[in-house]
């Protein structure tokens, strides 16, 4: 197996995938625009996948031709979409093969599930593993230059052409989107193994994929900067092309983002007016979708013109970050320590330097700490390609951050910036202030029904915590049964309060053992992040219709959440009435290691953090004294 072979076999594993297929093919020639048509089809898993191949004049399979492959959207499949992009034409002249793989339904699987308008659609078919099973394919059957494979989409199809830059970019020479972005699926879980040409063009008045991004989606403007921020594109120039179609009620700007090679560029052709059509299209389409179609580039030519500067050679794979995480999502501005991970993809095992930049969105704050793979930094085994680092902070302005990895590879001197971030926020913190409950039985009981409603405080004292969604989540899952469903609440100023619209349905289930409060946990999101986490318990016993604030009817000392932990946990209790409370942490032989509470105390809920930082490793005992009572619990310190 040569070298190649090896490093695209072990991305094909790292992905999942399963490469055994059967193949049948079946062939129906024809002549459409000068171009001869074949058929073909295969199993791969549990899917018969089909795909249609255009041949240009002048084809012979003994001269290796570039393969394009056009992904199609929801309406535009095959001959269709080859007669409305004119593609054939451009492949004619310029002897490209065009290989039209058609989806399982009416979606490819790139993503859009994150999108309840698309979610139905979708199947769960693995189509980043067939079409790269069928560049294989491909190659047997035809003479196809596999240093020149280029993928372009339109629509639903420029979406999973994004997917593959990300995850099959060892394969692939270059990409373009007509009409798409990235989903936000595809920019967290997954980076390109090596930088990517990328063309975008995209209608100013396209509604089905606009350019703010739908739910699910980054906007054009992130889709950008993402490859912009991979490829190390360091400057832009935008120049507008002439308005040669003045009928067409749109105009074309082209925006280039130039990298430090010159040889990984960023194009964005922004046209302003257009709707979701493809620029230069074949006017006989007349689709009531489509709105204005511009005629003053034509895309298939923009795109080949494009794709014929790239090729795939055998590259180097430099070492890059691939995803990241930080912890906690909230930090208290009075001081906090901030931990910081980083998941490197490094194939051929280099040496190299792991930094996290930290700055502020509302500040000019910035800073920055080095990661380390040694297994001493939060950061998993050595040598495991998991990288961490902890950086205190501390006097830090109420606001959003962000955090971005840049990794120098010490053997290619190449450096990557990690086209996507993780985020902590000194806002609030957003925490539970109290439960109220509507339709409720009288007693919780096994077969007992509530509507929950939980109402939200922002702790903070100078910003809104905004755009805000909760799930709710039992403590105890065998007690009860309950949909995790989001809640929405509108932005919370600092002080004040909130209440979910609509209630949490909680049913009570026959292994409840009864007069015990129930222990629930809610993770509140900003912008679809979770920073906040807080704990509160259910009373065991409301009142009917009710709206008062419940308080506890006994003491009782919770499961810490998460068990077992790395570093941090939070600690819940309740106390029915004024009491002395000693809350103490003790080893598993019974020595003390920490006083969290020893303090006079109302009645009501509490809930305390220990982070066990400093501490090694084990079983640990919780033990709360309040008046006669005392009650202990075990905590599983896990690094």
């Amino acid at each position: 197996m040569t070298q190649s072979n090896r490093k695209r076999l072990s991305r094909i594993e790292m992905r999942g995938m399963t490469v055994p297929i059967t193949v049948i093919l079946l062939c129906l020639a024809q002549n459409i625009y000068g171009v001869k048509r074949e058929t073909g089809s295969f199993w791969f898993e549990q899917y018969f996948r089909t795909y249609e191949v255009y041949l240009p004049d002048g084809y012979s399979e003994n001269a290796k031709a570039p393969l394009l492959f056009f992904l199609h959207n929801e309406v535009l499949i095959g001959q269709k979409s080859m007669e409305y992009t004119r593609l054939t034409q451009v492949a004619d002249t310029a002897g490209f093969v065009i290989v039209c793989p058609f989806a399982v339904g009416i979606f490819f699987n790139c993503g859009l599930i994150d999108n309840p308008t698309y979610f139905r659609a979708v199947t769960d078919a693995n189509d980043l593993g067939f079409i790269d099973a069928l560049i294989d394919t491909l190659d047997n059957n035809y003479g196809i230059d596999l240093q020149r494979v280029y993928v372009c989409g339109f629509g639903e199809g420029a979406v999973m052409i994004y997917k593959l830059g990300c995850q099959l970019s060892d394969r692939i020479a270059a990409i373009a989107a007509v009409g798409g972005i990235l989903t936000k699926s595809t920019a967290n879980d997954f980076c390109p193994v090596k930088r990517m040409p990328v063309l975008e063009i995209h209608g100013t008045d396209d509604p089905w994929i606009p350019m703010n991004g739908p739910k699910g989606f980054l906007s054009l403007d992130q889709t950008l900067r993402y490859w912009t921020s991979f490829n190390n594109c360091v400057q832009s120039d935008t120049t507008s092309l002439p308005d040669s179609d003045p009928n067409d009620k749109s105009t074309v700007e082209k925006i280039q983002f130039k990298d430090d090679t010159g040889n990984y560029p960023v194009i964005y052709y922004k046209v302003s007016n257009g709707g979701p059509s493809w620029p230069g299209a074949n006017l006989e389409f007349d689709f009531d979708w489509s709105g204005n179609t511009n005629q003053d580039m034509n895309a298939s030519e923009v795109i080949w013109n494009f794709f014929k500067q790239f090729e795939n050679t055998e590259p180097t794979y430099p070492a890059f970050a691939q995803s990241q995480e930080n912890y906690p999502g909230y930090i208290n501005p009075q001081g906090d320590t901030l931990t910081i991970n980083a998941h490197l993809i490094n194939l051929e095992n280099h040496p190299a330097v792991v930094n996290a930049l930290i700055q502020g969105s509302e500040s000019a704050y910035r800073d920055s700490v080095e990661l380390f793979d040694d297994g001493l930094h939060r950061d998993g085994d050595a040598a495991d390609n998991l990288w961490g680092g902890e950086i205190g902070l501390s006097g830090l302005q109420e606001g959003w951050y962000q955090v971005n990895i840049t990794t120098r590879d010490l053997t290619t001197g190449t450096v990557h910036h990690a086209p996507f971030e993780s985020n902590f926020t000194t806002i609030g913190p957003v925490v539970f202030h109290s439960l109220s409950f509507r339709n409720a039985d009288d007693v919780l009981e096994p077969g007992a029904s509530i509507r929950l409603y939980v109402t939200l405080k922002n702790n903070g004292k100078t910003l809104a915590a905004t755009d805000l969604e909760a799930q709710l989540f039992c403590l105890e899952p065998s007690w009860v049964n309950m949909i995790t469903d989001t809640k929405t609440y509108r932005d919370i100023a600092p002080g004040e309060t909130m209440q979910n619209s609509s209630s949490y349905q909680i049913n009570i289930l026959d292994t409840y053992p009864g007069n015990t409060a129930i222990p629930m946990e809610i993770h509140v999101t900003s912008n679809d992040q979770l920073f906040w986490i807080d704990t509160f318990s259910i009373p065991v016993t409301v009142g009917v219709e009710t709206e008062e604030e419940m308080e506890p009817k006994q003491f009782a000392l919770y499961p810490n959440h998460p068990n077992p932990f790395n570093p941090s946990t939070t600690i819940r209790y309740s106390i029915p009435k004024s009491s002395q409370v000693i809350l103490t942490i003790y080893d598993l032989i019974g020595r003390e290691i920490t006083t969290l509470v020893n303090e006079a105390q109302a009645s009501g809920e509490y809930s305390v953090i220990w982070n066990g930082q400093d501490h090694p490793s084990g079983i640990y005992l919780c033990r709360l004294m309040a008046g006669n009572f005392t009650e202990t619990r075990k905590l599983l310190l896990q690094k």
